[in-house]
């Protein structure tokens, strides 16, 4: 429980550093992280609706990490006109709240994916379970981005050892 926990607030020490809403997204190459990945009981959704559940907000990002040998995910909520980030643990789903940034205190990006993420029909969550079916796989990443004015889900999906990135959006569902 110990190292949980500290590894929960290393992790979410990390997350606080940078300003930005949507985390760095980066394919998940190690072969390490992956393997762990397939062996973590809770899915990136279970994630998603437990770090709802705790803040009260919408899922904006989300993002599965190990650190000091534990699994992680990394999750961004909006709600009450403020970002929050929570790390929930992989294998008993426990959740750890982090910094909240009031939305007044974001970029113009920022600023644009948190309107994106209240007009939207379709969820983080719903977004993807829809890259995992059109994929055949496990969702291991999924976050709202903004590209040129236009606003997509972006989703990463693992299938026999591959990561596949899929775009969801978010007022049809369809995938791209």
């Amino acid at each position: 429980m110990k190292v949980t926990t500290m590894v929960c607030a290393a992790a979410l020490g990390a997350m606080v550093a940078a300003p930005a809403i949507a985390a760095e997204k980066r394919v998940h190459e190690s072969k390490a992280e992956i393997g762990a990945f397939a062996n973590v009981k809770l899915s990136l959704q279970d994630a998603i609706a437990a770090a709802e559940k705790q803040t009260g907000g919408k899922a904006i990002d989300a993002d599965f990490a190990t650190k000091g040998g534990a699994s992680i995910y990394k999750i961004r909520t909006v709600g009450n006109n403020a970002v929050t980030d929570v790390v929930v643990d992989a294998a008993t789903g426990t959740v750890s709240t982090g910094k909240t940034t009031q939305a007044s205190r974001l970029d113009r990006e920022d600023k644009a994916e948190i309107s994106a993420i209240q007009q939207a029909k379709v969820s983080l969550d719903q977004a993807a379970r829809a890259a995992e079916q059109q994929e055949d796989g496990k969702a291991i990443a999924a976050g709202l981005e903004e590209s040129g004015g236009q606003v997509a889900y972006e989703a990463e999906v693992v299938k026999d050892g591959a990561v596949k990135k899929v775009k969801v959006d978010p007022a049809s569902g369809a995938v791209h």
